[in-house]
């Protein structure tokens, strides 16, 4: 019988992969809305999203980096601890100021701004946990385990902004309480399921 892929915590890895996915994309499900309720331009919506992006893409190397001299689980602890952390705030400013709307100037710079943070955070996500995997993995397993991440990151992606959906339906700042359980859910996996040697050779 074959023996399963020999990276230790890989079902955390998993869950943090399709649980960040997730949560990243459910703010684009309700971005729209809530940039028209708050008085704001379309414009400001692409801003806010295209602002994680641009983050993830500058330090997704240098979370990589970060890894390979402190260790891949004590970056993947930090980093969804201040994602999860940052989510939470920024669905706390949404729904406050879904009730009472602040200036524009405001709502741009808070939006756009805890977006890029978000980006900032969850980029340390994938790169840490394919180094992991490339620790970890013998040569004939790692691009099925590469694969099973992939899968995850895309499962997020489809399944994140349609429930997100689905809860914005019943109640717009809802989502992002859920959306920013995600993360927290993801550190949790992280700190139980993944080993502490789980470092660089």
């Amino acid at each position: 019988m074959r023996s399963t892929p020999s990276v230790p915590g890989l079902p955390a890895l998993v869950f943090a992969a399709l649980a960040g996915t997730m949560a990243m994309m459910s703010f684009v499900a309700v971005v729209g809305p809530v940039v028209r309720l708050l008085g704001l331009s379309e414009w400001h919506a692409g801003l806010s999203v295209t602002a994680a992006g641009v983050l993830w893409m500058l330090s997704a190397r240098r979370w990589g980096g970060l890894s390979d001299r402190v260790g891949r689980k004590r970056v993947l602890l930090i980093a969804l601890l201040a994602y999860a952390l940052i989510y939470i705030v920024m669905a706390l400013f949404v729904d406050t100021a879904l009730r009472s709307p602040p200036a524009v100037w405001f709502s741009v710079l808070a939006l756009v701004g805890t977006r890029a943070l978000v980006g900032l955070f969850y980029a340390a996500v994938p790169p840490t946990a394919a180094a992991l995997v490339a620790d970890a993995a013998p040569p004939g397993e790692r691009a099925g385990v590469m694969a099973k991440l992939g899968s995850a990151n895309a499962l997020g992606m489809v399944i994140g902004p349609a429930a997100a959906g689905w809860v914005a339906y019943q109640n717009l700042s809802l989502t992002l309480y859920v959306a920013a359980l995600l993360p927290l859910l993801a550190l949790g996996a992280v700190a139980w399921g993944l080993p502490s040697a789980a470092a660089p050779a």
